[in-house]
C-alpha cells in the first residue's frame, strides 16, 4: 500500500534584505502607493524597512521545533542554502515541521501573498457564495495594476475559472485585483478578510496591505506563517490541488508557463507558488506528494 506525504516549503531568498536608499527613507507612506489610476503602483520605491517593519518588543514568536533537534544524529544532517534567509519544510498531513531555518523572519512574501486570495476564493466556492463559472466584469484599476499579468482588457466579462488560472500559472496582478473586487468589492475589503483570515489561522507574524503583494509599508509575512497557510490550502481544500500543478495556461491567446520550475523538473511537485519583486528577492513555496 503507497503511503504519501505531502511536503510544503518556504524558501525566502536572500537578497530580500537588500539596504534602502538613503533617499528614500524620508518618505511618508499612507496605505499603498498608487498609480494615476489609482491601482497599486508596481514602480513605487517603497523601503524595505517600511515594507517589513521590525516585530515589536513584546511580539512573543511562534515556537517552531523542528523534528531535526528532536531527532538528533538518528537522522542525516539538513543540506545548507547558504542563499536562502528563511525556510520551513512541513508535513501537510501532520503540521510537523522536519527542519527549518530563520522561521520566524519577516519577509516581504511578494506574490506569495496571492495564496490568501486563494484560499478566501476556495471558502467563497465551498460554501457556494461564488462558482467557476460566474462571468466577472474586468475593472480599470485592474488593468492598470502592473507586473505579472493575464494580460484582461478593461470591461471584458472573465469566469472565476479563468482568474484562479491567471492567479496560479500567470500570476496575474490584473485578475487578483479582478477577483478580489468580485469576492469582497473592493480590494480594501479583501484585504481586511485576508488579515481576519490570517488572524484565525495563526498567522501572528503576518500582515496585507495588497491583494496581491506589490511593495506596501507593512506588507510581511514569515516562512512558518506562509507554510501554515499551504498546509490550510493542502488539507482543507485537495478537490482544487489540481489547480496548482498546471504547467500552462493560455488566455485569448497568449500562453504562459507557470513559474514554478519545480513542476517542470520534479516529478513528485504538484504546487504551489513563486514569488519576486526587488524588495522580496525570489521566494517559493512548493509542496510535493510521494
Amino acid at each position: 500500500k503507497n503511503r504519501y506525504l505531502t511536503l510544503s516549503i518556504a524558501l525566502m531568498s536572500a537578497v530580500a534584505f537588500a539596504a534602502p536608499q538613503a533617499n528614500s527613507a524620508m518618505q511618508t507612506f499612507q496605505g499603498p502607493p498608487l498609480n494615476r489610476y489609482g491601482a497599486v503602483d508596481v514602480n513605487a520605491n517603497v523601503p524595505v524597512s517600511v515594507q517589513v517593519p521590525a516585530a515589536p518588543a513584546n511580539f512573543v514568536p511562534p515556537v517552531v521545533t523542528p523534528l531535526t533537534t528532536v531527532w538528533g544524529n538518528s537522522i542525516p544532517t539538513p543540506p545548507a542554502f547558504n542563499d536562502v534567509s528563511s525556510y520551513v519544510l512541513m508535513s501537510a498531513k501532520s503540521g510537523d515541521i522536519l527542519v527549518a531555518s530563520n522561521a520566524n523572519q519577516r519577509v516581504a512574501p511578494a506574490s506569495l501573498t496571492k495564496l490568501m486570495l486563494m484560499y478566501i476564493a476556495m471558502q467563497a466556492l465551498q460554501s457556494g457564495n461564488i462558482h467557476l463559472t460566474d462571468q466577472v466584469r474586468v475593472p480599470t484599476v485592474a488593468w492598470a495594476t502592473g507586473g505579472s499579468r493575464m494580460f484582461l482588457s478593461p470591461g471584458t466579462q472573465v469566469s472565476v475559472q479563468d482568474l484562479i488560472s491567471g492567479i496560479i500559472v500567470d500570476s496575474g496582478n490584473d485578475a487578483a485585483v479582478t477577483l478580489a473586487t468580485y469576492l469582497a468589492g473592493s480590494q480594501t475589503n479583501l484585504v481586511t478578510m485576508m488579515n481576519n483570515t490570517a488572524a484565525q489561522l495563526g498567522m501572528t507574524n503576518t500582515h496585507f496591505e495588497d491583494v496581491m503583494g506589490l511593495p506596501a509599508p507593512n506588507h510581511y509575512s514569515s516562512a512558518r506563517d506562509l507554510a501554515v497557510l499551504t498546509r490550510a490550502i493542502i488539507e482543507e481544500f485537495p478537490q482544487y490541488m489540481p489547480w496548482f500543478g498546471v504547467k500552462f495556461y493560455t488566455y485569448d491567446k497568449i500562453r504562459q508557463a507557470n513559474f514554478n520550475k519545480l513542476l517542470f523538473i520534479y516529478p513528485d511537485a504538484d504546487g504551489m507558488k513563486t514569488g519576486s519583486t526587488d524588495a522580496a528577492g525570489f521566494s517559493l513555496i512548493g509542496s510535493a506528494k510521494r
